[in-house]
């Protein structure tokens, strides 16, 4: 977080306001600057979506290693859950591997 704490188009003193937000494996951080001559915005995506679709690679190679692997999503989500990982839901897991 500390590389969003100020403005990367103008540098201005004025801390940017900071949004937060994670989608499974994936954190998305958006700004706004507040310093009154700028005002721009910039959205950081920590991984790229797949190819064609609006789905984290992150989330979606997650989802194929387990199923190849023949692991266990419940074991897989308690080890992230306990070492505090962000990680996938069921559902998503179990939506991936119907399409899969």
């Amino acid at each position: 977080m500390l590389l969003f704490q100020s403005c990367h188009i103008c540098k201005g003193k004025n801390p940017p306001e900071v949004e937060a937000q994670q989608i499974g494996t994936k954190a998305v951080i958006t700004t706004v600057c507040t310093n009154p001559g700028c005002c721009a915005e910039s959205t950081w995506h920590s991984q790229p979506n797949m190819p064609g679709t609006k789905l984290p690679a992150g989330n979606f190679l997650l989802c194929i290693s387990i199923l190849f692997a023949g692991g266990s999503m419940t074991k897989v989500r308690q080890i992230f859950n306990h070492t505090g990982l962000a990680c996938i839901s069921m559902n998503t897991f179990f939506k991936q591997q119907r399409l899969s």
